[in-house]
C-alpha cells in the first residue's frame, strides 16, 4: 500500500485534525512541483503522478486517497466508515491538484486560468466534485484507499475560447483530388511518430505557412473535446474516436517554439477540408495524435 504521502486523519466527531492541515501544506507543495512532473513524464500513453495518473488516450483524470480511522474511536464501523470518508476528501483534493497541473497549450496550465478567473475556479472545482467513485479498497489494518475519476472533456469543457479563428485557405494549384472510395471518414488520424511531442487539453494542427487546419476556437459554438494521444498507428486507427476509416495524415514537425501544436503540409490539410462532412468529425473531436 502506497504511504508516501500522509493519510488524513479524522478524528470522533467527523471534523479534519491537525493531520489535515499538515497534508494541505503538502498539496500546496505538490502544486507547485507538479507541472514539473508531468511535463518531464510527458511522452508517455499515461502520465503517472505518485497519486494519480492522466490517461491520454482514454481521456481520464484518476486520483488515489489514503485515510485511517482515528485511534480514540474503538467500534470498528465507524472507524470504516471516518477513513473511508478521509480518503475520499483526500481524493478529490488529489485530483483537483492533478487538474491544475494540466497543459491547456505549451505555455499555460489549468491553474494559471484559474488564478486570473474566479468563475473558472468555480467551475474546475465544480467538476472535480463531480468527479465519480470507481474504487474502495479497505485494508487489514482498517485504513481505505479512495480512487476517483474524470473525464478531460469536462476539464476542456470549463475552459472559455478565445475569438474565433478563421478557416484555412488553400492556394487552387495545391487541390487534391482524393479516390471516391476514400470519401467517408470516420475521423483523423495524425501521425506524430519520432516527434517529441507533449500532450495537452488543446493542440493546434497548422500548415507551413501558419493557418491552423484544427483548433477548438475553429469552432467556439462547439465543444471539441479533447483529442486522443497513443503510442503507435495501429492503435490510433482502432482508437473509438476514429474507427472504422480514419483520414491518415503525417505530421512534419513540432511547431517552432511549442512543444504540443504540429505542422503539416498543405496538400493534407487540404485533403481534411475537401469534403464538407469531414468538418463534423473535427468539430466531434474524432482527432487522434500517434506519437
Amino acid at each position: 500500500m502506497d504511504r508516501t504521502l500522509q493519510p488524513l486523519n479524522i478524528n470522533a466527531n467527523g471534523f479534519v485534525g491537525k493531520s489535515f492541515c499538515i497534508f494541505l501544506g503538502g498539496l500546496l507543495f505538490l502544486g507547485l512541483t507538479l507541472a514539473p512532473m508531468i511535463g518531464a513524464q510527458s511522452g508517455t500513453l499515461e502520465t503517472d503522478l505518485e497519486f494519480g495518473a492522466i490517461d491520454w488516450e482514454t481521456g481520464i483524470v484518476r486520483a488515489k486517497g489514503l485515510g485511517v480511522p482515528p485511534d480514540s474511536v474503538d467500534n470498528p464501523t465507524q472507524r470504516r466508515a471516518m477513513a473511508k470518508r478521509a480518503a475520499r476528501i483526500v481524493a478529490y483534493q488529489r485530483l483537483l491538484e492533478i487538474t491544475q497541473g494540466i497543459k491547456i497549450d505549451s505555455r499555460t496550465l489549468v491553474k494559471n486560468l484559474m488564478v486570473e478567473s474566479e468563475e473558472i475556479t468555480a467551475q474546475v472545482k465544480g467538476i472535480v466534485k463531480g468527479a465519480q467513485v470507481v474504487k474502495e479498497q479497505p485494508f487489514a489494518d482498517g485504513s481505505f484507499e479512495v480512487t476517483v475519476e474524470m473525464s478531460l472533456n469536462k476539464v476542456e469543457g470549463s475552459i472559455p475560447n478565445g475569438p474565433k479563428i478563421r478557416k484555412p485557405e488553400f492556394a487552387p494549384a495545391s487541390s487534391v483530388k482524393p479516390i471516391a472510395a476514400e470519401m467517408n471518414y470516420t475521423g483523423l488520424v495524425i501521425n506524430a511518430q519520432g516527434l517529441k511531442l507533449r500532450e495537452c487539453l488543446a493542440p493546434k494542427i497548422k500548415m507551413e505557412d501558419g493557418q491552423i487546419v484544427y483548433a477548438r476556437d475553429l469552432w467556439p459554438e462547439s465543444r471539441v473535446g479533447v483529442v486522443g494521444y497513443v503510442k503507435g498507428m495501429s492503435m490510433a486507427e482502432l482508437h473509438n474516436k476514429v474507427k472504422s476509416n480514419p483520414l491518415i495524415v503525417k505530421a512534419l514537425r513540432v511547431e517552432n517554439g511549442s512543444e504540443t501544436n504540429l505542422v503539416i503540409n498543405e496538400a493534407d490539410a487540404q485533403s481534411i477540408y475537401l469534403e464538407p462532412k469531414n468538418e463534423q468529425f473535427l468539430q466531434e473531436g474524432k482527432v487522434v495524435i500517434a506519437y
